[in-house]
């Protein structure tokens, strides 16, 4: 039997989980100014601390999956691969969360009456909710993979012939991969947009 943890893709995919999200929990209003609202201030801090638990509680616990695989311990492989897709369900369901107070938040930058401040605001929120997307998407992808793999070991639980879905998971991978490199992309575009607000709100920001 190839083991799926032959293959890079496997790895790769998995690592990603952890990263997703990070960026945008590290920062919030220390220091408020008359500018935005309190109201404004409690919800921004508010996403970033969803922002955050979801960075702090997303990624999966594969722990002990290989060895199981190469026991022929399939069962107890399943019930690795189920716990990460409930997993997976519980971090959709935050993010979905975190989508929602993001609204709320946009919604509260569009009444800021002096417009350098609405819009540098709306720019931060923009790629707040543009890395949410990413959240989403990525999820897709690794809800995915666990259900191939799931399916992998249950047909080998089965003693049916079965081969590692290679060009799918490949492709998965691909599109993981894909999303790194726009999350790096946003995350510099924030840190910028974060300085502007800053500046033009007259406000101070605590990295945590």
């Amino acid at each position: 039997m190839v083991s799926l943890f032959s293959k890079k893709w496997f790895q790769l995919i998995i690592i990603i989980g952890g990263i997703i999200l990070v960026i945008f929990g590290l920062y919030k209003i220390l220091v408020p100014s008359g500018k935005v609202s309190q109201v404004f201030i409690n919800k921004f801090n508010e996403v970033s601390n969803l922002a955050e638990d979801i960075a702090n509680t997303s990624a999966l616990d594969l722990t002990g999956l290989e060895e199981k695989e190469a026991a022929g311990d399939f069962a107890g492989a399943l019930e690795i691969t189920n716990k990460a897709l409930v997993k997976n369900t519980e971090t959709t369901a935050k993010i979905k969360n975190l989508v929602d107070k993001t609204t709320e938040l946009k919604e509260l930058a569009q009444k800021i009456t002096d417009s350098s401040v609405k819009e540098s605001a709306l720019k931060v929120i923009g790629l707040i909710e543009q890395n949410n997307d990413l959240g989403n998407r990525y999820l897709n992808i690794q809800k995915q993979t666990i259900e191939l793999i799931s399916d992998y070991y249950e047909k080998q639980q089965a003693g049916q012939k079965v081969s590692i879905p290679e060009q799918e998971l490949t492709d998965l991978s691909n599109q993981a991969t894909e999303l790194a490199q726009e999350l790096k992309e946003i995350s510099a575009q924030y840190t910028t947009a974060l300085d502007e607000f800053a500046k033009n709100a007259r406000i101070t920001f605590k990295k945590k």
